[in-house]
């Protein structure tokens, strides 16, 4: 039983990485819709590249973002190291740190992705006008899911280091 928690978990921060990686690096952040006479035009704009004359909110939000992804880059790894020794020699108490440090991880790119989605929906609402509107786009909302599977490593990570690691 302790293998297929081990391997759920590794396809939860698998796909977690995928969606926040396809989200992170998707122009769709941003979605402008024109509407006039009947007719509408849209745009949207991501957090890539990074520019240094977009709004201060925006700035936030991409480094936000562009460190949840590094921080999935290095659970990732950290993963792929756990699961090499838990296949090696079992559980132990030493893993425990090491499942504790997925978790920890978790928390922070669940904290970034939330803070970064609030700061620009919020702040893109106060562009729009009866012709010109702004919402969230389909890459905020691949983050968004990403970040909800973290609570499922979150809480598969710390589970597996109370119950399995003795």
């Amino acid at each position: 039983m302790a293998d297929q928690k081990i391997s759920i978990l590794g396809v939860i921060i698998a796909i977690s990485f995928i969606l926040n990686g396809v989200g992170v690096f998707t122009p769709a952040w941003i979605v402008e819709t024109a509407s006039a006479r009947g007719i509408s035009i849209s745009a949207s704009i991501g957090i890539v590249p990074y520019y240094t004359e977009n709004p201060g909110w925006f700035n936030a939000a991409s480094i936000l973002m562009f460190t949840s992804f590094a921080l999935f880059i290095l659970m990732a790894l950290n993963f792929l190291m756990i699961f090499h020794r838990v296949h090696q020699s079992g559980y132990s108490c030493g893993m425990r740190k090491r499942f504790q440090s997925l978790a920890l991880t978790s928390v922070f790119i669940i904290g970034n992705t939330i803070t970064a989605v609030i700061l620009i929906g919020v702040n893109e609402t106060a562009f729009n006008n009866g012709i010109v509107t702004f919402t969230l786009g389909y890459s905020a909302w691949l983050c968004v899911v990403s970040a909800a599977l973290s609570v499922g490593t979150l809480g598969l990570s710390l589970h597996i280091a109370t119950k399995d690691c003795h």
